[in-house]
């Protein structure tokens, strides 16, 4: 498990890039030649030493299969914040993305599937906090 940095962005950064790079099986070196820069280069970013160019952010999400907010999350518990961004985990984006490739007919019954096991388990909840 990894160590919560101290309200650093650029550690919270660090600590995810590594995460997520072990997660999908790569090395460093491996991760740099897809990235097309040398392993020196990618270590620095995860070291912190310096930091990637935008560009370079768009790639490395892309690589690792995970979207900008989850590679600058801090490990905070997630927040209702309406219509606004919210950092999603890799597992709600790992089933956002499955469902994009289900035709629209098993999707819908899919999402009232998803939406029924969400509301037994509020209600679950709510009974559980009024014994």
């Amino acid at each position: 498990m990894l160590n919560r940095p101290e309200n650093n962005q650029k550690d919270y950064f660090s600590a995810n890039l590594v995460k997520y790079r072990k997660r999908m099986g790569y090395t460093q070196k491996q991760l740099a030649d897809i990235l097309g820069i040398n392993r020196t280069t990618y270590t620095k970013y995860e070291t912190g030493v310096c930091e990637p160019s935008v560009a370079m952010i768009l790639a490395i999400v892309e690589a690792l299969k995970i979207d900008v907010n989850t590679l600058f999350y801090d490990g905070r518990p997630l927040q209702n914040v309406g219509d606004g961004v919210m950092f999603i985990t890799g597992d709600e984006r790992s089933l956002l993305l499955s469902l994009r490739d289900v035709p629209q007919p098993a999707k819908q019954k899919a999402i009232k599937g998803i939406s029924k096991t969400i509301s037994r388990t509020k209600e679950e909840v709510v009974k559980g906090e009024n014994k």
